[in-house]
């Protein structure tokens, strides 16, 4: 286990499975993704994975609100030689998201699940024409995790990306909802 993996585990944290990591480094890659946007950075596990495959010119703005978590994201970040290609973004995200600009290739969301459809929202005004929206955990509720506002978020969200956006949810890790917008 790396170090990184080691701290999610020692932090009582649950990076994304390496299979989800894998997917997104592919998806990244084959976009040729400049602009990424992650909302929820945690220790930076997924920010890595995204990171090594950006164009070189390109940039990862992650959010985090707790600022031991960001520090270590980024430690992390140096330790992969990445520092470069991150941004971390300190606060709440629903304070966050309004301040930026559009334009991101791919935005990757994997923070506070009740406010899924809220980063949904902002997404939808953040991202160029096809860009991506991917987001993880979203088969948590259908295994029985989380509170009841929980469960309901997601299996709106769900919805809503599969329905309205024309998505599509793949069981990888917890279950990835993705659509191009």
């Amino acid at each position: 286990m790396i170090d990184i993996e080691r701290a999610y585990v020692e932090g009582g944290f649950e990076p994304v499975a390496p299979e989800v990591g894998a997917f997104l480094s592919f998806l990244v890659k084959i976009c040729k993704c400049r602009r990424v946007l992650e909302i929820g950075t945690c220790l930076g596990y997924s920010t890595i994975w995204l990171a090594q495959s950006l164009v070189s010119e390109g940039l990862i703005e992650t959010i985090e609100v707790d600022h031991g978590r960001a520090a270590n994201a980024e430690e992390n970040f140096v330790k992969a030689g990445l520092a470069g290609k991150v941004r971390i973004l300190r606060g709440l995200a629903l304070d966050i998201l309004p301040t930026l600009k559009r334009d991101y290739d791919l935005i990757f969301i994997d923070a506070l699940k009740k406010e899924y459809l809220e980063y949904l929202d902002h997404s939808l005004h953040l991202l160029r024409k096809g860009g991506i929206i991917v987001a993880d955990d979203a088969l948590l509720a259908e295994l029985g995790w989380g509170d009841e506002a929980s469960k309901k978020a997601l299996y709106e969200f769900n919805q809503r990306m599969c329905s309205e956006l024309k998505g599509i949810l793949f069981p990888i890790g917890d279950g990835l909802a993705l659509t191009i917008v």
